[in-house]
């Protein structure tokens, strides 16, 4: 380890990133990071035994690992510093408040060495204030120093290549410029290109109108107006700020790791936005998504210009300065950094006009774009070996900006390349890459899934956000006082919910500033904020001392002229965005006069040469709104938002009613055109134009019918016209006229029968006391007057929002109550508490009401039709808000007895930690098979147990009869519990009383006597120890990759746990296995075991194939095995393992035919990602043909009658994918007809759903009547149903180009149409 390895280069994020690597390495892979923050205590956490502080004295039990990071000059005296740390560590931890819990082991890592001096020294005196605190502590409390720290990285070397870049002091640009052995000078000018070039370009925000020209004073920078934006992440449930978390996961080092583990659980922890390498930033329009992207690089190269870098010698004071000012404010919020990263930022619209110009033939790739668009800035030739090797050098982040700006028909090929450069090509080039992509959900489809990525979702920003976000923007061009009046009033109307409501977004936040800043009052609506903004930017310029006397008449006397030119650029910039060719959005100059002049011969009768020379003269700067870059070649609105306003004025503006409703019918469904439809809907609301709204009215409704009566579901579930009214609803536009709110009544009602809760969030979201108060009644309504199928919607959305005092309420209640078991347990599951359930936040708001149902449910003979995962979420909603249901269930007459048994039915998660309370049954390397006692046998003595079951109400009889077991642990008791393994209900009893901390060996698959047999059969030793929960931990790769384990203990997880076994088969046991010959003497283990229980190999038919080739002296005794594992139903969800395909003996092997088609496209997109479309297609294609080769056969299966409905299921998914098939959807629309049903099976819906989407799109007519009828046939199914929602989100966020394709740009602008 070099003593060059300078900790004091890292800052407190990268230390403990780098901490936690070490952790990893030191104590096992059961560390696991947290973000800095409010982490409980913990910056690590680790739970088990591990070789520290060394293999004979293992410590174990639960472990907390925390960093502290000096940093330099931080304060004079270091020891004093971290002692001062661990005092405020202990106070939290003794604080009664706090829910922080004393480890069993913890360790403090920090840079500094802790004094060693007896008694006196820091780390004594440490020792002695936990040790007050904690006795346990007393020999389980370490600090590693700075000095250890080192040691570690010397003893694991790979962490200290891994970080090497971020601990060796250094001039970032002069190491790389050093390290390529390209031609120094090409080096060099790309670096100072690449951190120059667009440091000048991307230093103010896109609103430039915040300070508009003529201006005494300079535009603000994006520094000046940045504030860190809010945000959540559903697969963490977390919700914090983002560019404190984006500082956080920069500070990583993002190479490919060889030591990374690669289970689910490990995946999700790389996922999380403080260490993830790929973040995903999905926002709404001028919710800042572009902006994040643009400060951060900003930030990024400021940090290499202060540097003092001799790439970066010889700059002019200008970058200098600009440099210092950056650094100034970054440093004062945190987002300041010691080790930048060279950053590069693509706008995606532009890359894809690149991409659409280019020659299939040739290279479309990201790399060669970069190498292109270098050489023309640099002005000599770049390749892309070069970049290659650049890449490989120090630290990167590449920002890939606005997919939802990039047209349909190459937004899926660009996406695609933008997966290919950050898995393959920044992978090959072994980068320390950090990936920003973006994109609005609408005209979004799962583009960026394959990436494996943090999926950032922007939200409203807070009354303090946007008032914060506002402030800069009132303090321009204003006295201090002239400021804090114009901050008084908007922090004044912001008290108003349509004020609120509409500063939920920094670009709206910024206009409402400008419109305040100007003597306007706050609007109260989107529509008339952006009309405001507009008239207020058009009165500045008007009020100038113009120097042009002609321009500035204009600008006082044609307003209406000045109006039209930008509705007619808004409009056509927006239509010419439906093709790639038009991608950038921008018209150049001679196209924009060809536009004005159209514009002005409409309109003028004089003057007509002079009036488009005057607005063709304006356009060199700015005209109001329509900008001019300064190469001044082509015409522009800076913000997306601006120009989709001006082109839905376009629509409207003096055309007849019935001209209006041609124009709405062509693009109101189409993606591309939601936001104009949203700004054309308010427009029309705003300005009372009833003719006009009911023409449009009538237009959604059709929308929501589809065009076809046989297709009328399709258009319902599609519910294109259903959203547009929920948006007008929750954005308060209809908030003033309870009677316009009744004309989208009818429009709305497509929503009561959604199943995707996203897309209900916008209800759930209404805020404004009238619009609210007619919701409940509306969604109330449609419960009472509609079939259950078609208001389950209605009611997800009311059991998250109805009061608890309202007066309908318990019509609602009585409803649920009566309502289908699975209905019931999809509003359950939907409820939006689930994601902070997972995260174990309690951050959530239950409805008492709805509690109260849920006890109510569990206390009657309902639960025991509930889904499973419905009865689970149940459970733990309730158990996170225990306060509130232990009243209710007072309420509702609990017995004593009964109160205790639901005390215990909500602390039955609550089991002891595994350290010396449990016992570790077998450790078997791969696995640890332990036994954990659950927390509430301890309260059982006191319970009364002499009460008649019969009395006791609903789920509490299970919990009754198991803490009877647990108290007495009789035979007859044991009795009592199997019976209840009988009929529909023994799966849901069985999984409650695991869940209660018992599995009894009980197959319930077996008759009662067998398991009364089974259980007077068995020792007193083995009814004891059902006392206990036998917990099953598997921990893959427990084992680094260049360690082995033991042969003979993989053997006897075979013997002992089959399922388990087979569960890490897939690569997991060969590859830590001592030799091949031990591998495969383990793989005939496993097969001779298998072959004896076969119903076990039901649960993996990928990996068939595999055991087939590799145990080919057992192939006919597997076969058979695998003919008796296919006779039961076909699973519903399988292990995500790569498919193992083989030939199948036809007719005899048709049984194994739907288990393979299943699990060819179980989870399909983790094994087929960065390809295209056509590439799966092929994929699949060769699988079937490898499994069937005759095609013939699977047609002739198809119309069979007489095969079982499953088997003809494969054969219509097989046949469609068969090179010698037919892809084509018609010549299988018959059956394909015919099988849709309700009694088919998840997994056809599932795989049948993806093949719509692989092979056909929404204009196929076909496809449309197959997902119609897959619709019609899982109307009261709403889990299947859920397979549905990918194919219908697709086709939503679907461009289809209707403008272009019809051809009427030209009609519509000259009113011919």
């Amino acid at each position: 380890m070099p003593d060059s390895y300078d900790l004091t280069q890292l800052d407190s994020n990268t230390f403990e990133h780098l901490v936690n690597l070490i952790t990893l390495r030191v104590l096992g892979p059961g560390s696991t990071g947290f973000a800095p923050g409010s982490d409980g205590g913990r910056d690590g956490y680790f739970e088990g035994e591990a070789p520290y502080p060394s293999e004979t004295e293992r410590w174990s039990g639960c472990w907390y690992i925390q960093s502290k990071f000096h940093k330099p000059h931080l304060s004079k005296d270091p020891q004093k510093w971290l002692l001062e740390k661990i005092k405020e560590e202990i106070k939290e931890f003794e604080d009664p408040d706090s829910k922080r819990q004393w480890a069993d082991n913890w360790i403090i890592a920090t840079n500094i060495d802790p004094s060693g001096v007896p008694e006196t020294g820091s780390f004594d005196q440490a020792r002695k204030l936990v040790t007050e605190a904690c006795p346990k502590l007393e020999n389980r409390f370490h600090i590693w120093g700075g000095r250890k720290i080192l040691d570690f990285l010397a003893l694991h070397s790979e962490i200290s290549d891994y970080y090497r870049h971020f601990l060796t002091p250094g001039k970032i640009l002069t190491e790389i410029y050093n390290q390529i052995k390209d031609a120094q000078a090409e080096v060099k000018t790309i670096l100072r290109f690449l951190v120059l070039s667009p440091f000048d370009d991307q230093q103010h925000t896109k609103l430039e109108q915040a300070a508009p020209p003529g201006s005494t004073i300079e535009r603000p920078g994006i520094h000046d107006l940045f504030i860190d934006l809010p945000f959540r992440s559903k697969e963490h449930a977390l919700k914090d700020l983002v560019m404190q978390m984006l500082v956080c996961t920069s500070a990583k080092c993002h190479r490919f790791d060889e030591e990374q583990l690669d289970t689910e659980e490990w995946q999700l922890w790389y996922r999380h936005p403080s260490r993830a390498r790929v973040w995903f930033i999905k926002g709404g329009p001028g919710q800042g998504k572009s902006t994040i992207g643009q400060y951060f690089c900003q930030i990024q190269r400021a940090a290499l210009i202060l540097q003092k870098d001799s790439v970066l010698s010889r700059l002019a004071s200008k970058y200098k300065n600009l440099a210092k000012e950056i650094q100034k404010v970054a440093e004062k919020h945190g987002f300041w950094t010691g080790k930048p990263r060279i950053p590069i930022s693509i706008e995606l619209k532009e890359f894809a006009q690149w991409f659409g110009q280019k020659d299939k033939s040739t290279s479309r790739g990201v790399l060669t774009y970069l190498a292109e668009w270098i050489s023309v800035g640099v002005e000599q030739q770049v390749t892309t070996g070069t970049l290659k090797r650049i890449l490989a050098s120090h630290s990167w982040v590449i920002v890939f900006d606005g997919l939802d700006e990039v047209p349909q028909d190459v937004k899926d090929a660009v996406a695609l390349e933008v997966c290919r450069f950050v898995d393959k090509i920044s992978c090959e080039a072994n980068a320390d890459l950090l990936t920003i992509c973006t994109s609005r959900p609408q005209g979004y489809s799962d583009q960026f899934a394959d990436l494996d990525n943090s999926t950032i979702e922007l939200i409203n920003l807070s009354p303090d956000q946007a008032l914060a976000c506002a402030k800069p923007v009132l303090e321009l061009e204003r006295s201090p006082s002239e400021a804090k009046k114009c901050f008084q009033i908007l922090e004044s109307a912001i008290d108003s919910p349509a004020v609120r409501q509409l500063m939920t977004t920094p670009l709206q936040a910024h206009i409402m500033a400008v419109v305040v800043r100007d003597g306007e009052r706050p609007p109260e609506r989107k529509w008339k904020l952006f009309a405001n903004f507009y008239q207020v930017i058009k009165r500045r310029e008007a009020n100038r001392n113009l120097p042009d006397k002609r321009l500035a008449k204009l600008l006082r006397e044609q307003d209406q002229l000045l109006k039209t030119v930008h509705n007619r650029l808004g409009f056509v910039l927006h239509a010419r965005a439906e093709l790639s060719k038009g991608a950038q959005t921008k018209l150049e100059r001679d196209e924009f006069e060809k536009l004005v002049t159209g514009a002005v011969k409409q309109m003028v009768e004089t003057e007509v040469d002079e009036t488009i020379k005057v607005l063709m003269e304006a356009t060199t700067d700015r005209l109001v709104l329509v900008s001019t870059p300064d190469d001044g070649n082509h015409v522009r609105f800076d913000i997306r938002p601006l120009q989709e306003f001006f082109a839905a004025e376009f629509l409207y503006e003096s055309v007849s009613a019935e001209k209006l409703r041609q124009r709405i019918e062509m693009i109101a469904g189409d993606a591309h055109w939601r936001e104009v439809m949203h700004f054309l809907l308010s427009a029309l609301v705003e300005n009372n134009r009833p003719t006009e709204l009911a023409v449009t009215v009538q237009v959604l409704e059709s929308l929501n019918e589809g065009d076809q009566e046989s297709l009328r579901l399709l258009g319902r579930r599609l519910g294109r016209g259903a959203i547009l009214a929920a948006r007008l609803l929750q954005e308060g536009v209809l908030d003033e006229d309870k009677r316009i709110r009744q004309q989208f009544r009818k429009c709305l009602e497509p929503l009561a029968g959604f199943t995707e809760t996203d897309l209900l969030r916008g209800l759930i979201q209404v805020n404004r006391p009238d619009s609210q108060s007619w919701l409940y009644n509306f969604l109330i309504s449609l419960l009472q007057d509609n079939n259950p199928t078609e208001s389950i919607g209605a009611a997800i959305v009311l059991s998250q929002i109805l009061p608890d005092d309202h007066t309908k309420k318990q019509e609602v209640v009585n409803f649920l109550l009566a309502s289908p078991s699975n209905y019931l347990s999809y509003v359950i599951i939907s409820n939006s508490a689930r994601r902070d359930i997972i995260g174990e936040r309690q951050s959530f708001t239950i409805k008492n009401w709805f509690l109260e149902i849920f006890i109510k449910v569990l206390i009657s003979t309902k639960w025991l039709y509930l889904t499973e995962d419905a009865l689970i979420l149940l459970l733990k909603i309730l158990e996170f808000n225990d306060d509130k249901a232990f009243k209710i269930a007072e309420k509702l007459d609990f017995s004593k007895v009964e109160h205790e048994l639901f005390k215990i039915l909500l602390k039955r998660n609550r089991q002891f930690l595994r350290s010396d309370k449990n016992n570790i049954v077998k450790d078997y390397g791969l696995v640890e098979i332990f036994q954990a006692q659950p927390a509430w046998v301890s309260d059982i003595k006191e319970i009364e147990l002499s009460q008649d079951i019969n009395k006791i109400k609903g789920v509490l009889q299970v919990c009754y009869l198991v803490v009877r077991f647990f108290k007495y642990k009789s035979r007859s008791e044991l009795i009592e519990i199997a019976k209840l393994f009988q009929g529909d209900n023994a799966y849901l009893n069985s999984r409650l009383i695991s869940q209660l901390g018992m599995r009894p060996p009980i197959n319930i698959e077996s008759s009662i006597n067998e398991q009364i047999e089974q259980i007077n059969s068995a020792t007193d030793e083995e009814i004891q120890r059902l006392c206990f929960n036998e917990q099953r931990v598997v921990i893959s790769n427990k084992h680094s990759r260049k360690q082995r384990i033991i042969s003979d203990l993989c053997k006897e997880l075979v013997d002992d746990y089959l399922d388990i076994a087979i569960y890490l088969l897939d690569e997991r046991i060969a590859r830590h296995t001592e030799n091949s010959e031990d591998s495969k003497e383990l793989l005939n283990i496993i097969v001779d075991r298998a072959i004896k229980n076969p119903e076990v190999l039901r649960n993996y038919p990928s990996l068939w194939g595999h055991l087939l080739k590799e145990c080919r002296e057992h192939e006919s005794e597997l076969r058979n095995a695998l003919l008796r594992a296919s006779t039961g139903t076909v699973a519903d969800q399988l292990p995500p393992f790569a498919f193992y395909g083989f030939k199948l003996n036809l007719p005899s092997e048709v049984s194994l035919l739907p288990h393979l088609v299943n699990a060819l496209f179980n989870n399909h997109r983790r094994y087929y990602h960065d390809i295209e479309d056509h590439e799966i297609l092929d994929f699949l294609s060769k699988q079937i043909a490898l499994l069937v080769d005759n095609s013939m056969y699977l047609r002739e299966m198809i119309y069979d009658l007489s095969q079982p409905q499953a088997i003809r299921y494969a054969g219509v998914i097989a046949f469609l994918l068969h090179p010698n098939g037919s892809k084509k959807l018609e010549d299988l629309k018959q059956p394909l007809i015919e099988l849709c049903n309700p009694k088919m099976e998840y997994w056809y819906v599932r795989s049948i759903a993806i093949c719509l989407r692989l092979l056909a799109s929404e204009e196929d007519p076909v496809s449309k009547l197959v997902a119609n009828s897959l619709l019609e046939a899982t109307r009261a199914d709403y889990k299947t149903r859920q397979c549905l929602h990918g194919l219908l989100n697709q086709w939503r966020e679907s461009s289809h180009s209707p403008v272009q394709k019809a051809g009427v740009l030209d009609k519509w602008l000259s009113g011919a149409e």
